[in-house]
């Protein structure tokens, strides 16, 4: 049987949803429990267990305590929904030669929503670009899944062209109308400016007062993080994808810029989103899609 990542490797010519059935057959190869149970309700009291009731519902613990049968009662018992936000920046598309982190984004969303049509749960996604936002319905139907698919499709083959997307404010006008109860992935390199810090904060902290929850998912291509093949004293060009400005700078002060950044987000996003009780990844596009998967649930 192929690994996973040689079904990505030999992803030319061949389409998104034949990509992401045979990725998601792989995972479910053999034992494999859904990464989405155990959300979408809320322990509310005991109850006495009656005669003819579901025996997996006693609290066999409590019973060890009281040699009496109890069972749980949840309220607001339902199929969870879950809404994938993508960020198509042009940044996402890097590296320029094959779009790396934009084509695992995209598949790991293609994946999760195969998996999530499978067990019968809802699912939407939301698509930020050009100050503006795509947003699809929250559905569980084999069409929406299809029209999902074919957003996806589109991103994989669009043309290299400028998008300077004001993330914060796209971000913040989509999740107003969210609602509460949700589960939420946020796919993002977060490179925007900093003036925008504290607006996508605080949308992020609004989303997990309304009982959402909410876990961030850093695409991030480790050359972006430091460049090791820089020789002493080498010179680099750099072409922005956002606004195709071309700079030369040195090897030695790129990297320490580079680090300067990393640790620029972890401190002032990544961190103040962890005291929040908010979730957040790595996602790391050089590795295999079925480990990115295993990692980010």
């Amino acid at each position: 049987m192929q690994s996973l990542n040689e079904l990505f490797e030999k992803k030319e010519n061949r389409s998104l949803e034949i990509i992401a059935q045979e990725i998601l057959d792989g995972l479910y190869h053999g034992k494999h429990k859904s990464p989405f149970h155990g959300f979408s309700s809320e322990f509310k009291e005991y109850t006495h267990f009656q005669m003819g009731e579901n025996p997996r519902q006693i609290d066999w613990k409590l019973f060890g305590k009281t040699d009496k049968l109890y069972k749980k009662r949840h309220q607001d018992e339902r199929n969870i929904q879950v809404v994938f936000v993508l960020d198509t920046s042009s940044s996402m598309y890097f590296p320029s030669e094959n779009s790396l982190k934009m084509e695992k984004a995209i598949q790991w969303i293609a994946i999760m929503c195969n998996i999530l049509h499978q067990q019968h749960d809802a699912f939407g996604l939301v698509l930020l670009q050009k100050n503006t936002s795509i947003e699809t319905p929250i559905s569980n139907s084999k069409s929406h899944l299809q029209r999902i698919i074919e957003q996806l499709e589109k991103l994989r083959n669009r043309p290299n062209e400028i998008d300077n997307t004001n993330f914060s404010i796209a971000f913040s006008t989509v999740m107003e109308s969210l609602g509460t109860r949700k589960m939420i992935f946020l796919l993002s390199d977060l490179l925007f400016p900093k003036k925008e810090y504290v607006e996508f904060l605080t949308t992020c902290r609004s989303l997990a007062f309304r009982k959402n929850q909410l876990t961030l998912l850093q695409v991030f291509h480790p050359s972006e993080e430091e460049i090791t093949s820089i020789k002493e004293g080498e010179t680099i060009l750099l072409s922005d994808l956002e606004t195709k400005e071309v700079v030369q700078i040195a090897g030695i002060v790129l990297n320490q810029s580079l680090k300067q950044l990393k640790k620029q987000i972890d401190e002032e996003i990544i961190y103040p989103l962890l005291t929040k009780g908010i979730k957040s990844k790595k996602f790391n596009s050089e590795k295999p899609i079925g480990l990115l998967i295993k990692e980010s649930i």
